[in-house]
Order: C-alpha cells, then sequence, then structure tokens
C-alpha cells in the first residue's frame, strides 16, 4: 500500500488503485489504441471523484512496452497550474504555446527531433505561437491571432479573414504532428487536467481553442472535465437562454466520447477500509491490518487479527451515507476521524487512571466515526446535535417533519441534487447509529446506552454543552420538595412524588420526551417532546403540586374519576409557574392508584399537545 494513500493526491500507479476501476483505465486504453482520429474523450465526474487518477492509469497502460510496435507519445497537461501564474485572459493562448513546449521536450521525440524536417517544422509552428496576440477573441476561438500570420515575404493575411487565420493554424499544426506521428497506428495523446478547478467561461474558451487549432488527425484529447462546468461557462459567455437550448450539443460538439466516472461501481468498502488501516488481500480473501512504521496514521490502528464483516459494513454504511462515495470526500472524512482520534487519545492520557489502559478499540472507533462524517457532510445538522446532545435528539432527528423544520436545513437542501434522498441518508445514517448502541437490541435507547456517545463527544471536544441527567434533577427536585415541608418533612412522601416521574410503569417515565427544567428557586418546567405543558411548583405552603397547559373541559371529561378530586381549574388565577390545570400531586402519590391516575392525567396532556401540534 502507498505511503501517501491518506494525502490527497491521485493516484500515479495501477497497483495504487484500490477502488475497482482499473478495469475502466484498461478499455479507456484500449479504446485509444483501436479509434479513429482526430478525437476528444471527455472524463467526466465531479470534484474529487478520480478524473486524475483515472488518466494517470491510461497514462501508464499507454507506456512503451516490449512487443508493442505502435508509439503512443503522451503529454499530460495541468491547466489549473497554468491558471495560477497567468492572467486568466491569456490563458487559452498560455496553454498552446505549453502544448508547443511540451511536443517539443517529449521524451519520445528525442530521436525524431534530430530530423532536419522536424526541426524546421517545429520552429516554424513554434514561431507561429509565440507571435499569438494577447487579447481573446471570446466569440469564435479563445485566442486573438492577430498578426501573426506574416510569411516570410511579409504577405499578410487580413486581419478580418479568421477563417483563413484558422485553417492555417490547424494546417501548420497538422504538418507538424504528420511528421512527428508518420504511421497511422501511433497516437499524439494530449491529455487535460483541471479544466474544472478555472472558471467555467475560460474553461470554455480553451475547449473552442483546441476545438479550432488542434484538432488534428492522430490527435487524441482526453480532456478531465465537469460536465456542469462547462455549462457555468456557457452561461457566462452566450447567456442562460442560449446555453438551455444549445448547451448539450454544444458540448457534443467538442466532446465526441464522454465518459463518466463509474462511481456507481466503486469499491468502496475496500477504498474505505484501506484508508482507515485494513487491506484486503485476494489471496486469503480477508482484511489484514496494515502494519510497519505507517499504522499509527491510521483511524483503526487497533489490536485485532481480523475485522467483522459487520465492523466493514458499518464503515462502508455510514461512510455512504453522509460523504458519499467521492474519493476525495472520503478521504478528508477519514483524516478528519483521524485526528479526532489523536484529540481524544491525547484526553485520556492526560486523565489516565494507574493501571488503565488507553487503547484505541473498534468500539472506539465505531462511535467517534460517523460523528466525523456527520460534521463534515451535514455541519449544519451537526450543531443542533452538539448543543443537546441526548437520546431525544437523536431519535427525533429519524423524523422527515422534525428534520425539515429544522434551522439550517435549508442550507443543506441547496447543496445537493435530491433533498429527499439525503433527509433518507440522514435518518438512515441515525438508523445506523442507534443500531450501534442498542447493547440490548430492544430498540429502545436508554442512558446508559447512550452514555459512549456522549463520552466521546466530549473527549473530542465535540460539544460544549454540560452533561444534564434527569436522574440528577429529579434528585434535585425531591430535595427541594422536602426543605419546603418543613417540620413535616416526610422523606417517604416526596419519594412517592417523584417515584409518579420515576416508575417503569409510569408513562411519564419516558428519557427520550419527558424532561425537567430548572426555572428558578420554586419550580420547574415540564416539557414533552421538547414542547412546554406545564410546570413542578414548590412551597412552603405546597411543597407538591403540578400545573399544566390545557382545556380544563377536555381534561375534566377525560381522566379517571379518581382523578377529578385532585384537579382544578385556575386558568384566571395568579400563581407560581405555567400552566391552566392545577394538580395536587402530593395527595395523588398518597394513593396506591397514584401511578394509574397520573397515567390517565398523561394521556389527555399528550392528546391535547397532539391536536395543537397538528
Amino acid at each position: 500500500m502507498s505511503k501517501s494513500r491518506l494525502i490527497d493526491v491521485p493516484i500515479e500507479r495501477g497497483e495504487d488503485e484500490s477502488l475497482g476501476v482499473y478495469m475502466y483505465a484498461e478499455i479507456l486504453a484500449r479504446f485509444i489504441m483501436s479509434c479513429e482520429t482526430p478525437i476528444t474523450i471527455g472524463i467526466q465526474g465531479d470534484w474529487g471523484i478520480g478524473k486524475t487518477s483515472m488518466l494517470n492509469m491510461v497514462r501508464e497502460l499507454l507506456e512503451p512496452k516490449k512487443g508493442r510496435k505502435s508509439k503512443y507519445h503522451i503529454i499530460y497537461f495541468n491547466t489549473w497550474q497554468y491558471s495560477q501564474f497567468n492572467q486568466e485572459q491569456f490563458l487559452s493562448i498560455s496553454i498552446l504555446k505549453g502544448i508547443m513546449e511540451e511536443v517539443k521536450n517529449l521524451e519520445s521525440f528525442k530521436e525524431s527531433r534530430k530530423d532536419e524536417k522536424v526541426k524546421n517544422a517545429i520552429k516554424d509552428f513554434g514561431s507561429f505561437i509565440a507571435k499569438l496576440g494577447n487579447q481573446v477573441i471570446k466569440e469564435h476561438t479563445g485566442v486573438d491571432i492577430k498578426g501573426t500570420l506574416e510569411d516570410e515575404n511579409s504577405i499578410k493575411i487580413l486581419d478580418d479573414d479568421l477563417v483563413i487565420k484558422i485553417r492555417q493554424m490547424k494546417e501548420k499544426f497538422s504538418d507538424l504532428v504528420k511528421i512527428l506521428v508518420p504511421n497511422e497506428t501511433d497516437r499524439l495523446i494530449i491529455m487535460i487536467d483541471d479544466l474544472d478547478r478555472i472558471k467555467p467561461v475560460r474553461a470554455l474558451e480553451f475547449l473552442e481553442a483546441i476545438k479550432n487549432f488542434l484538432d488534428v488527425e492522430s490527435c487524441i484529447f482526453m480532456m478531465a472535465v465537469d460536465y456542469s462546468v462547462i455549462q457555468s461557462g456557457m452561461v457566462e459567455k452566450l447567456g442562460r437562454t442560449a446555453q438551455e437550448l444549445q448547451g448539450k450539443s454544444y458540448f457534443d460538439k467538442i466532446i465526441q466520447v464522454p465518459f463518466t466516472m463509474p462511481s456507481s461501481s466503486y469499491m468502496t468498502d475496500k477504498y474505505i477500509m484501506s484508508l482507515l488501516g485494513w487491506n484486503f488481500s485476494i489471496k486469503e480473501k480477508e482484511y489484514n491490518q496494515i502494519e510497519g512504521e505507517q499504522r499509527d496514521q491510521y483511524f483503526l490502528k487497533v489490536r485485532a487479527k481480523n475485522i467483522s464483516k459487520e465492523d466493514i459494513e458499518f464503515f462502508t454504511n455510514i461512510t455512504e451515507l453522509t460523504v458519499g462515495k467521492n474519493p476525495r470526500s472520503i478521504k478528508r472524512a477519514v483524516n478528519y476521524a483521524n485526528l479526532l482520534r489523536m484529540v481524544v487519545q491525547s484526553q485520556r492520557s492526560q486523565k489516565r487512571i494507574e493501571g488503565s489502559r488507553n487503547e484505541w478499540t473498534i468500539w472506539d472507533a465505531k462511535i467517534l466515526y460517523p460523528l466525523s462524517c456527520m460534521q463534515l457532510a451535514w455541519p449544519e445538522l451537526f450543531i443542533y446535535f452538539s448543543n443537546e446532545p441526548n437520546i431525544s435528539t437523536l431519535a427525533q432527528l429519524q423524523d422527515f417533519d422534525f428534520i425539515e423544520k429544522l434551522k439550517g436545513i435549508k442550507s443543506i437542501f441547496k447543496r445537493v441534487y435530491n433533498p429527499e434522498e439525503t433527509m433518507s441518508n440522514i435518518t438512515g445514517f441515525i438508523d445506523e447509529y442507534i443500531a450501534l448502541i442498542d447493547q440490548d437490541g430492544d430498540g429502545k435507547i436508554s442512558i446508559e446506552e447512550f452514555k459512549p456517545i456522549r463520552k466521546m463527544m466530549d473527549e473530542a471536544n465535540l460539544t460544549a454543552a454540560k452533561i444534564r441527567s434527569m436522574e440528577d434533577d429529579l434528585k434535585k427536585l425531591e430535595k427541594m420538595i422536602i426543605k419546603n415541608m418543613g417540620e413535616k418533612k416526610d422523606n417517604n412522601l416526596a419519594k412517592k412524588v417523584i417515584g409518579l416521574f420515576r416508575d417503569e410503569k409510569s408513562l411519564w417515565n419516558n428519557r427520550k420526551n419527558f424532561n425537567l427544567l430548572s426555572a428558578g428557586k420554586k419550580f420547574f418546567n415540564i416539557t414533552w417532546c421538547k414542547k412546554q405543558v406545564g410546570s413542578f411548583v414548590s412551597t412552603q405552603r405546597e411543597p407538591a403540586q403540578i400545573y399544566l397547559k390545557g382545556s380544563w373541559d377536555k381534561y375534566n371529561d377525560s381522566v379517571l374519576a379518581e382523578a377529578k378530586p385532585y384537579m382544578s381549574d385556575v386558568q384566571n388565577i395568579g400563581h407560581y409557574g405555567t400552566g391552566d390545570i392545577l394538580v395536587k400531586i402530593e395527595e395523588i402519590a398518597k394513593r396506591k392508584d397514584g401511578i394509574g391516575l397520573m397515567n390517565s392525567i398523561f394521556k389527555e396532556m399528550q392528546n391535547q399537545l397532539f391536536q395543537l401540534l397538528n
């Protein structure tokens, strides 16, 4: 495995390829060997999808080999590098000059350049290129050829005869190619890379210049280009209407053979695992951990002899659901996760207790990796989760309706092609994460099961939210009740009151939806599904009572008859806390059927809340 696997650079040789696309490079190479010329091949795909790597593999496959009669003279050209050092309006002319320099210096032409005929042809065409003007004729060719066609006898071509100028330049280049590439089966292959890194209109102008001047027999152009970039260039140059009417036909005229990068065929699992630190052995048909000094570079540098199929599926699914199959995006996610791993291990080392181990396990990796992918893919969503890292938040992110209402979700939708698919990916991602921590498999996440996520977020500095525990809130409330009981202190009764919320049979005992929020010395706000439904008030006169929002008539009609004596309408009466219906919870707690009465009240509370939300 290449030591530079985690560095964001394209692969140079087929042996380093781990996405399973080498077959496509071989097919392209065979096509180049047999196709008619001139022809332009477009290697199409999004930024970071692997276009440069594909060019490199094709170039390797076309290198001279023993027994191969045909010669493939290859020029590799990076337009982005040229755009860094030249004024953009001169980009096309700069690249044309650069191509000429590459032709002159190409190693495979070393012997040919000794021939006088070749020397003269190179000199003639080079002289022509050197005289090109500095202005861009955007409407026609992408370059200005004013004043460049004076022959040795100083016979000037008329400036307005553009067609003749273009034809003569193409003829000069054709003459040069015929001399350099005399055999019919030989090819001059010019690979143009990074067109999607320059301004779209400049990329379009350059393609036009190639088509107008260098499109001659024995020449094959391979362009690494994003189709959308060329379409954007057309909008800027010709206007939106022309682009919509002529965009595709215009592109097809320039690019005769479009080849879309086969991202759907990528062996993402093997690629991801190789970045994480595990190579797949074809011979042994299993993954082996990368050893050696570079092992410390990897996210999965764990003490394990093998890795399970379930682990591989988990990392693959999490990656594809978040950052997708784009190799550059995957590398970015893995590198970021690895950085967070180092932060976590550093934190653990500083807090290390004597006798404990700072070992990095597959379980640790499976907890942290989704967090890093989520943050990179959906930063707006991650901010929401990091501000409220709890069971309830995690559960709510499985709901389409909830996701659509989140602040920042529109920003995510603007970046993606299919918002509905993105929402499905979000819910699928959350489902994978929940399934991971649902250790007992009951489909519900307990506080204990959620703790590893919260702990990891703290260790990786991914949240500044304070850890809140419902149990801590209930204990605080219990102390408040006992304190306000004064001389009539009854610890057992206080425990019974809290038991109405804590008992497993209580419908209020739902850590995902129920919450108590301290609002001062005398009361707590009661929330359900993040909506305030009332308040718990404790005063010296009344140590334990709650107020609920809603309609008194509806409560009066639906709750159990035994609960009604402990409820009253206080809508127009001033009191501590928030709510319209007083519930004397201290009295209810004294009854054996107290939990049943509170469940009856709960059902109407929930019913009224749902009606309000809908």
